[in-house]
């Protein structure tokens, strides 16, 4: 059992609240033989920009106005999530209008998967430059996206939008046998409920993020950039002490 089969639950139940209070739920299901039909995923021959600005924009979601939510979780226990379900809560995209609240989570199963793998796919949910006409930014646990009014004209949808999420993750991370997407549109209150499961997520994220880093000899509060290597002009230096030091432990 991991330490996030407890949370898996918690985000079921708050399903089954919603659906109870009489909001708009739908359940999809991937179309990986149509997806790539519509829009071009980095992993094919063509990449996406990455960048819509905002009068190209049909639809923004998140943000720090209309809320938002990005949330992840892993289990070993392959039959806490269905694959390659997408469930809808709130309208889609082309019934939505300008600005949405909004809210991802990715659950994902494997037999093998281990806390490394879920610092993998914390990594893997950002799709931004990997579909084309979607964007992407995101904070810890908040995600703001925009879709352009050309991918909107082509069919993009949540069920485009999932399959795609499902499809890249499982590209990236051979480990994970079954992926689900739950996207939550229906308003800023709902995102706020999801949030507080978000809270008690992030605390067990920082701990595996410690750990791992704490194993390559850094200790991520005292690192100006908490450990994202990408953003750090001084991590050519970390490397030559960690290559140091792991060549004297060797020797000993």
């Amino acid at each position: 059992m991991s330490d996030f089969d407890h949370y898996i639950n918690c985000v079921s139940s708050l399903i089954s609240e919603f659906v109870s209070e009489g909001k708009n739920c739908k359940i999809l299901s991937c179309d990986a033989e149509n997806s790539h039909a519509l829009l071009q995923i980095k992993s094919e021959k063509r990449a996406g920009s990455g960048l819509v600005m905002k009068s190209e924009t049909f639809l923004e979601l998140g943000g720090p106005v209309s809320g938002s939510c990005n949330l992840s979780l892993y289990s070993i226990n392959e039959q806490l999530v269905k694959d390659g379900r997408i469930r809808l809560i709130g309208p889609d995209v082309h019934e939505c209008s300008g600005e949405s609240s909004f809210g991802q989570i990715v659950i994902v199963a494997g037999k093998k998967l281990t806390d490394e793998d879920y610092l993998d796919l914390q990594r893997s949910v950002y799709t931004g430059e990997q579909i084309e006409g979607y964007m992407m930014k995101s904070t810890t646990g908040h995600i703001w996206s925009r879709i352009s009014r050309d991918a909107a004209a082509k069919g993009f949808d949540f069920k485009f939008l999932g399959t795609a999420l499902v499809n890249i993750i499982k590209l990236k991370m051979p480990s994970v046998a079954s992926a689900e997407i739950v996207f939550v549109t229906s308003s800023k209150k709902d995102i706020e409920k999801l949030n507080q499961i978000k809270m008690k997520v992030s605390e067990i994220y920082q701990q595996i993020k410690e750990k791992k880093w704490k194993q390559r000899g850094v200790d991520i509060y005292q690192c100006a950039f908490h450990g994202n290597c990408s953003s750090c002009k001084d991590k050519p230096i970390c490397d030559e002490v960690n290559r140091i030091s792991s060549a004297r432990k060797k020797v000993v």
